[in-house]
C-alpha cells in the first residue's frame, strides 16, 4: 500500500487527493500510456497488482527522476501479468450478408458527399445569377459616368472655343480638329461604351453660341449609338446628352439625333 508523499499517511487507493491530508496525488494515475508519480518501489508495486502500470508504461521514482519503462523496472514483459482481454464469443464465420451494412453506410455517404455538392453547386449558380447582372450595371454605370465626364470636358473646350472665335462653334466636319488646343487627348472624343466617336449637332455649326434661343435644352453633342441602332442607347439603353449650357444629362431613347 502507498502511502501519500505530503503526509506519508496511508493510501489504499489511487485518487484525486489525499483522504488525511487533502494533498495532490490525482498525477499517480495512469494517463494516455504515461504514469505519473511520485513513485517508490511500493508505489509501483500497488499500481502494478492493479493493473494501472504494465510493461509499456512509462514511469519514474520521484518527480525529478528520468522516466523508465515498466519492462526495465519489473523485468521482462512477459515476466508481467497483462491485461487480458475478454473472451471472444464463438459466433457462425461472417457471411455475405455481414458486409452489405458497411456498403450500405459507404453508399449513404456517397450519397450524403453528392447531396452536399450539389446543394452547393446550385448556392454557387444562384449567387452567380443574382451577381453576374449586378456586375454588369456596374461596370455600364462606369461606362456612362466616364462618359458623361467625356461630354462634360468637350463641352468646356467648346466654349472656350467660341470665346476665342467671336462667341462662333466650329464647323460639323471638322469640329474634333477645331477643339485639339483645347482638348487634345483622343480618348476623350470616344464613347467608352461603343467605342464610336461623340456626334455634334450639326444645326449649331457656326452658330454664335451667345445667340441659342433655349441653351439649356438645345443640345450640342451626344453618344453615338450602335450601327445601325437609334433607338438603344449605349449605356444599359440610356444617352448621353450634352447641351448647350454645359450640362449633361441622360436621355431613354434617342429616336432620332437631337
Amino acid at each position: 500500500m502507498p502511502n501519500c508523499p505530503t503526509c506519508d499517511a496511508p493510501v489504499t487507493e489511487t485518487g484525486l487527493t489525499c483522504p488525511d491530508c487533502g494533498g495532490d496525488i490525482s498525477w499517480w494515475t495512469s494517463r494516455g500510456g504515461e504514469v505519473y508519480g511520485p513513485y517508490d518501489w511500493q508505489t509501483l508495486q500497488f499500481c502494478w497488482r492493479d493493473g494501472r502500470v504494465v510493461a509499456d508504461d512509462s514511469v519514474k521514482l520521484g518527480r525529478d527522476e528520468p522516466w523508465l519503462a515498466a519492462s526495465e523496472i519489473f523485468g521482462a514483459k512477459a515476466a508481467i501479468p497483462q491485461p487480458t482481454a475478454p473472451p471472444t464469443p464463438v459466433s457462425a464465420p461472417p457471411t455475405s450478408q455481414a458486409a452489405v451494412p458497411r456498403k450500405s453506410n459507404a453508399l449513404v455517404i456517397i450519397l450524403v458527399v453528392a447531396g452536399a455538392a450539389f446543394v452547393l453547386l446550385a448556392v454557387l449558380a444562384i449567387v452567380a445569377a443574382i451577381l453576374v447582372p449586378v456586375f454588369a450595371r456596374a461596370q455600364y454605370k462606369a461606362q456612362q459616368v466616364s462618359c458623361m465626364s467625356n461630354l462634360q470636358q468637350i463641352g468646356v473646350a467648346l466654349r472656350v472655343y467660341a470665346v476665342d472665335n467671336d462667341n462662333l462653334l466650329p464647323p460639323t466636319d471638322s469640329w474634333r480638329q477645331a477643339l485639339k488646343p483645347y482638348l487634345e487627348a483622343e480618348e476623350l472624343y470616344t464613347c467608352p461604351s461603343t467605342g464610336e466617336q461623340y456626334v455634334f449637332n450639326e444645326a449649331l455649326a457656326g452658330q454664335n453660341i451667345e445667340e441659342v434661343s433655349n441653351p439649356m435644352e438645345e443640345p450640342m453633342a451626344w453618344d453615338a449609338p450602335g450601327p445601325g441602332d437609334l433607338t438603344t442607347g449605349p449605356h444599359a439603353g440610356e444617352f448621353n446628352v450634352l447641351y448647350v449650357d454645359g450640362h449633361v444629362s441622360t436621355l431613354e431613347q434617342l429616336h432620332q439625333p437631337p
